[in-house]
């Protein structure tokens, strides 16, 4: 490795200059809403801080929520103060990476393309325009290591390496295993055993009143907070961790998180195979820099391997997808070094930037749907507020989007459901709504809010992207004999056995139009089934089923007015698959329930 330069008046400046441009580039990136329901605990917490309901979760996150309650002054909402601290991080990462490159000994020129890199990898472009932690604590944690490594030469930057690793730590603990490496290479060679114990004393000291000061901010200090950490604990152990038998198996999540991790479409195989031939040119060179980088920040891949919440690997991964970006350009480099010497510079620079472009042409409209539309979450609460008013009728929400309900209408007397059959037949009166996650549903006269998913979906976590609200008395309720929805895309299906058992509200005019699409497994049974339907205990069909399997059924039919409706289906000929062991009578493939039309 040739000796670090010393940067010019003439580099400063261009390097000051760059780091303005990449700075201005975060602005585009700022979210017009919240959308995760994490960033919704975060905006609770500055709210009013307390770990026991999750204002936020575990372990508390302390100095981020500290940052965002000091940005609440100057901001008009949460979300806004959060978002700026988070986007004052994503600003200033060119300069921390660079920071760091330097000080693991690379040339100037690789430095800024490792640095202008990292900071157009579209994760961490996207997130450093949200409400999220994941950026504030990666800067902190570049910070900190490069000024362990430089504290090889100056205790003073080791102390303060130290420091910036207890802030890193006191918004995400296990960034620890990311400082270790450039903790331990410094102290190798600082040799100075005071400045070392006393750098870690501090930082101990920081760790710990950050956490105390979360525990006792906390209802029930401090155990209540103590409980809900071995809660999390255990919920990360047995749910999202890999000794869930559920989650996705090792070998298939392997090259989401090692590979992809940070989204960018085609793109991001390039920068893979380039990462690819930037590791095995620095194993046959030797090249220590790269080595420490993958040393820092494999820890952490490994760890989100193992242990996080799949769903969310692309916000969890933002803190490694720093190595993907120096061994790509450790592999630009590779292939620009075999050119003659005079040609190597531009065939690097015209390949970094040839790659960071197609990031962000890739990321650009991710961006422009965030910062252009809310997301589907604070459109369908704002919609709640503006039609439902707060006396009545019942607002009722899915267990997933408490939170959310939580933040946004905490004035409401909302009701949570986990599991619909809990449900009462009050609770279907005409005027209640149910606000639920996901499209996949079977429910009628559903007010979408939909966002389009486009590149969005790769960057960010996949939930949320659809809302509905329905009006509760046109939920059909599937009882006895009925088993769950299934799907695969948009054709979706219910199976039923021999029997079935449905409830529908009463219909608002004293009548009601019933539609079913049924179809019968006429190729595996020993004759055509014969389907009988009966409405409130009155029989109202019995018919044959078509040679194709398929019904089109539709019926006009007086409603129950004080109660519900029951609706029986009954065939005479099921099937029990080998593969799958229930007993199969009847697909429903649509049903609805609704005023009589005209026809």
């Amino acid at each position: 490795m040739e000796p670090v330069r010393p940067i010019g008046l003439i580099g400063r400046i261009g390097l000051i200059a760059l780091t303005a441009a990449i700075a201005a580039s975060r602005l585009p990136a700022l979210s017009l809403t919240l959308h995760d329901w994490d960033e919704t605990l975060f905006a609770l917490a500055v709210q009013e801080y307390d770990v026991k309901p999750h204002h936020p979760h575990p372990p508390g996150y302390p100095l981020f929520v500290f940052l965002g309650k000091i940005a609440r002054l100057f901001t008009d909402s949460e979300f806004h103060a959060l978002q700026a601290v988070a986007t004052i991080a994503s600003m200033l990462i060119f300069p921390a990476v660079f920071f760091l490159a330097r000080e693991l000994k690379f040339r100037t020129s690789y430095a800024i393309a490792a640095a202008a890199t990292t900071a157009f990898l579209p994760t961490l472009w996207y997130y450093g325009g949200t409400a999220l932690s994941d950026v504030p604590a990666l800067l902190l944690i570049l910070v900190a290591c490069a000024l362990l490594l430089r504290g090889a030469d100056s205790g003073h930057a080791y102390i303060a390496g130290a420091l910036f690793t207890a802030a890193a730590c006191s918004i995400r603990p296990h960034l620890l295993m990311v400082a270790a490496v450039p903790a331990m290479v410094g102290a190798l060679r600082l040799r100075r055993l005071k400045p070392i114990v006393a750098a870690w004393l501090l930082a101990l000291m920081g760790v710990c009143t950050a956490y105390l000061c979360a525990a006792y901010a906390s209802s029930d200090p401090p155990f209540g907070y103590v409980k809900e950490l071995g809660n999390i604990q255990r919920h990360i152990s047995n749910t999202d961790s890999f000794r869930n038998p559920k989650r996705t198996p090792l070998d298939e999540f392997a090259p989401r998180v090692f590979l992809f991790p940070f989204g960018g479409g085609r793109t991001k195989f390039a920068v893979v195979v380039l990462a690819g031939i930037g590791l095995i040119d620095a194993l046959a060179r030797r090249r220590r820099g790269v080595a420490v980088v993958v040393a820092m920040f494999l820890p952490m891949a490994i760890f989100t391997w193992l242990m996080l919440d799949v769903t969310a690997l692309t916000r969890y991964a933002v803190a490694y997808i720093t190595m993907h970006a120096f061994l790509a350009v450790a592999g630009i480099e590779a292939i620009a070094q075999l050119l003659p010497r005079k040609a190597a510079l531009p065939v690097f620079v015209v390949l970094v930037a040839a790659m960071t472009s197609q990031l962000i042409k890739w990321t650009w409209p991710a961006l422009r749907l965030a910062r252009t539309e809310p997301s589907p979450v604070v459109a369908a609460f704002d919609w709640i507020r503006a039609n439902v008013p707060k006396q009545g009728p019942g607002v009722y929400v899915q267990l997933p989007l408490v939170y959310h309900a939580q933040y946004f209408i905490p004035d409401y007397t909302f009701h949570l459901i986990g599991d619909e059959k809990r449900l009462v037949d009050g609770d279907y009166a005409i005027g209640n709504v149910f606000m639920f996650e996901g499209d996949r549903t079977e429910h009628n006269d559903v007010r979408w809010f939909k966002r389009k998913r486009l590149q969005l979906w790769e960057v960010t976590r996949p939930r949320f992207f659809e809302i509905g609200i329905v009006p509760m008395h046109r939920i059909i309720r599937w009882q006895r004999g009925w088993y769950l929805l299934e799907g695969e895309g948009n054709d979706r299906w219910r199976w039923m056995g021999r029997e079935s058992l449905a409830h529908l509200s009463p219909a608002p005019y004293g009548a009601g139009e019933l539609r079913m699409k049924l179809h019968a497994p006429v190729d595996a049974t020993p004759r055509l089934p014969v389907v009988t339907v009966v409405w409130n205990d009155k029989l109202i069909d019995r018919l044959n089923v078509p040679p194709s399997g398929d019904l089109d059924l539709r019926y006009v039919l007086a409603s129950r007015m004080e109660w519900h409706n029951e609706l029986r289906l009954i065939t005479d000929q099921t099937i029990r698959p080998r593969d799958d062991g229930r007993e199969l009578g009847l697909s429903l493939k649509s049903m609805t329930w609704t005023e009589p039309s005209s026809r």
